[in-house]
């Protein structure tokens, strides 16, 4: 059991950078090259950024017709699809797609009624940065045979929430949506799952909803018996008060990311008494060494991310006498290289929990790489800092994730 929560909690954990890339000649001539076999789901399509448009459905639907049946997944982000083109894929239903990515297109109310009639074992939809007004959000929270449902950054708002769905719906995306605190409540009422026992996710990020979501939704979730329960609520102007409403969830496995908010060290300490919070995401808040070493001497943490603080290396040095984590960020702070020395020293007299580490933009250099190449890692990040090519072979073909983008040695 605790294996797979480890392996849960860090999957939520997963920040997904959202932008337009460049758009890609049309994969249709070399449709081979974007198909997989998925295991258990089939067939798999990826022709993200792949130019198509609504004139090339036919073709690509023919050309699929040549590869083995029982398409499991298919990736059609960022490309130039209206509701015509998912009208044209979908005009026959599928009993066998499982997971479908249309985000970044022009999607509308039409399109996603058409795709809540034909997709009938669809369970994973992501829809995020389309067109989609309340109509085709109600039908989609209505759709009985999806688990996972992202609608962020669409056109809806609290009218397109049904006040009852079913209770399928294990994870929702509703960030970006012209939605209340009130809203919230009743996409938490959808968020039930099979039963109390499922994995729930509620992520609405970029809201501006202030202090009165983080309490609605504490309140609410004070009285439920959750197994694992995930809230980001992420840009939201929430403070030291919704904090602590927060801290009253109750789930046997909390995870809260409450990044770019407004929150102090009053309000770490109220999140610290729920000792069932094992991940906690409070980049770019207000929070400095007190509250860093306060929770490095709460419980374990299977991820913290305490990015862009009030921070410093003494500060961390106190820390790490206590703290006890699996994932930890410090991205965008000005430690220096001492900073690597220090959690190297931590992993040497540790058990070894610490296995994923971001120091993403903290002044690095070559020093620092030679003390962290020297423990094992399953991700380091050490992107935009000073370190050198040569320093930065030293972490070889290593097995875990080593991200080295954007570094510019001191001259």
């Amino acid at each position: 059991m605790l294996k797979n929560t480890v392996a849960l909690l860090l999957t939520f954990a997963t920040t997904i950078v959202y932008g337009h890339p460049n758009l890609q000649p049309s994969c249709l001539d070399h449709l081979e090259a974007h198909y997989d076999r998925c295991g258990s789901r089939g067939s798999c399509f990826k022709l993200s950024n792949c130019n198509l448009t609504d004139a090339d459905m036919p073709i690509l639907i023919k050309k699929m017709q040549t590869f083995p049946p029982h398409i499991g997944a298919i990736d059609l982000s960022h490309n130039q699809l209206t509701s015509r083109g998912i009208e044209i894929l979908f005009a026959k239903s599928t009993a066998y797609l499982k997971e479908l990515d249309i985000s970044y297109n022009f999607v509308n109310n039409k399109g996603a009624i058409v795709l809540a009639k034909a997709t009938y074992s669809l369970e994973n939809l992501i829809a995020n940065h389309n067109k989609i007004g309340n109509e085709g959000a109600a039908v989609l929270f209505n759709t009985n045979n999806l688990k996972s449902l992202d609608l962020a950054y669409n056109a809806f708002d609290g009218t397109g929430i049904p006040d009852f769905s079913g209770y399928h719906l294990n994870r929702i995306d509703v960030s970006g949506n012209n939605l209340t605190a009130d809203d919230l409540l009743k996409v938490a009422n959808d968020l039930q799952g099979a039963n109390y026992k499922d994995a729930i996710t509620l992520i609405a990020r970029d809201m501006n909803l202030g202090d009165g979501a983080a309490s609605a939704l504490g309140d609410y979730y004070a009285t439920k018996n959750i197994d694992i329960l995930t809230i980001d609520l992420s840009n939201n102007n929430i403070m030291d008060y919704g904090a602590a409403k927060l801290s009253q969830v109750n789930a046997e496995y909390i995870y809260l990311v409450l990044n770019n908010n407004n929150i102090s060290n009053k309000g770490v300490y109220n999140l610290l008494k729920n000792k069932y919070i094992v991940g906690l995401n409070l980049a770019n808040n207000k929070i400095d060494d007190q509250a860093a070493i306060a929770i490095g001497k709460a419980q374990f943490f299977f991820q913290l991310d305490l990015s862009n603080n009030n921070l410093t290396l003494d500060g961390m040095k106190s820390m790490f006498k206590y703290l006890s984590v699996k994932k930890l960020l410090l991205n965008d702070i000005n430690f220096g290289d001492g900073i690597a020395k220090v959690i190297y020293d931590f992993k040497q007299s540790n058990d070894n929990n610490l296995i994923a580490l971001g120091l993403r933009n903290t002044n690095l250099h070559d020093a620092a790489a030679y003390h962290l190449a020297k423990a094992d890692w399953d991700y380091l990040d050490i992107s935009y800092n000073h370190i050198s090519d040569e320093a930065l072979s030293v972490f070889g073909n290593r097995s875990g994730t080593i991200i080295t983008e954007g570094n510019t040695p001191s001259t």
